[in-house]
């Protein structure tokens, strides 16, 4: 996210009218994570998922759509849209490796 836009998320959390949007599933964005502007339940999602080095399956040919009311309705779907909105699994995968020594 430019540094533009995240002064613009730091001062107009409460003004509708400039309300950046998760560019996973259109919420409200709360920054950007993961190298994506997104909202806190897809970062939480997408961290969970490459975490846990899960496997979704779609029960509707992998086309579901993904936004606010539907986005927890297929996980397959919306772990495909988190890819492909470029969110970084590295990062997630990056951390892991480095937090063995870490307790």
């Amino acid at each position: 996210m430019a540094d533009t836009e995240t002064r613009h998320l730091q001062k107009n959390k409460n003004d509708p009218k400039q309300t950046v949007l998760c560019k996973v599933c259109g919420d409200r964005a709360s920054g950007k994570h993961y190298g994506v502007t997104t909202c806190d339940g897809c970062r939480g999602f997408f961290k969970r998922s490459v975490r846990r080095n899960l496997v979704y399956q779609c029960k509707e040919h992998g086309a579901c759509p993904i936004d606010v009311a539907r986005r927890n309705q297929c996980q397959a779907c919306r772990l495909k849209k988190c890819i492909e909105v470029q969110m970084n699994r590295n990062v997630i995968l990056k951390r892991i490796k480095g937090s063995g020594n870490r307790r």
